[in-house]
């Protein structure tokens, strides 16, 4: 999604895949991720991630498939 910068001009905005919320003060609080996989536009938030890692038992993308660059799960 676009949405207009107080320059007039239109700048991206990118959203959570998983919680919705972008880079907004009540999102969580660490940066969105891009570039895990073959899925350009998709981003996520590191906390998401974790969690969805955790109840999925996943660390490949559920979009494309691919392996989440990156991504390392420990077992303890």
């Amino acid at each position: 999604p676009f949405q207009p910068s107080p320059h007039g001009r239109e700048v991206e905005t990118r959203t959570c895949y998983v919680c919705l919320a972008g880079e907004e003060a009540d999102a969580p609080p660490n940066e969105l991720l891009t570039d895990l996989c073959a899925c350009r536009d998709r981003a996520v938030h590191v906390a998401c991630l974790v969690r969805w890692i955790e109840v999925s038992g996943r660390t490949h993308c559920a979009a494309c498939g691919e392996v989440l660059r990156g991504v390392a799960v420990r077992s303890e």
